[in-house]
């Protein structure tokens, strides 16, 4: 059998160098773009993100061997991460809230939202005194019972609405966590 003449590897001769085309290419794109991005964000700090950007496209993608393949990826990512600058800025922008009137009329609308705490305890303190007794139950942890002697067979468990009319004496017509709710959320 005739032997085939083995074909040499080909060498891959170039590889990215961190250099004046892609510094150039990204002082002048974050020039161009600064006033996207927070305020604190100076020009030599965006270059620094632009050569981390290099460094890891390059270690990321050792296959590109062609340098207009690689400066497109480059070209990409720096986009994209001023793109991520933007929206984390439009973002926090969006929380603050400059006000060109007093803060009470603007607050006071605002009485249900999630932190404000207040509506809540307003509703709290208007409940009758066996439903906060329940609430303070609850949140105080139940009492240790004594344990009871084990039986033969299948008993039904006690749900937390019987284990409370059970420990406060409450009727047995009556379901406090219910009533809880109906009261705040009404």
């Amino acid at each position: 059998m005739p032997r085939r003449k083995m074909r040499a590897r080909e060498r891959v001769c170039w590889s990215p160098v961190w250099g004046k085309e892609y510094e150039g290419y990204a002082a002048n794109f974050y020039r161009a773009n600064s006033w996207r991005c927070d305020n604190i964000h100076s020009l030599p700090d965006l270059m620094q993100d632009a050569y981390l950007i290099f460094a890891n496209i390059k270690s990321k993608y050792p296959r590109v061997i062609e340098a207009k393949h690689f400066m497109a990826l480059y070209k990409r990512a720096i986009t994209n991460n001023m793109h991520d600058k933007a929206a984390y800025k439009h973002r926090k922008d969006a929380v603050d809230v400059h006000l060109s009137f007093d803060a009470t009329e603007f607050l006071a609308g605002r009485i249900g939202e999630v932190t404000n705490s207040g509506y809540l305890a307003a509703l709290l303190d208007e409940m009758p005194e066996e439903l906060k007794l329940v609430l303070s139950t609850l949140a105080n942890g139940l009492p240790p019972e004594k344990p009871e002697p084990r039986t033969r067979g299948l008993q039904p468990r006690e749900g937390l609405s019987m284990q409370l009319r059970r420990l406060l004496r409450l009727p047995m017509k009556s379901d406090p966590l219910t009533a809880i709710k109906r009261f705040i959320t009404t």
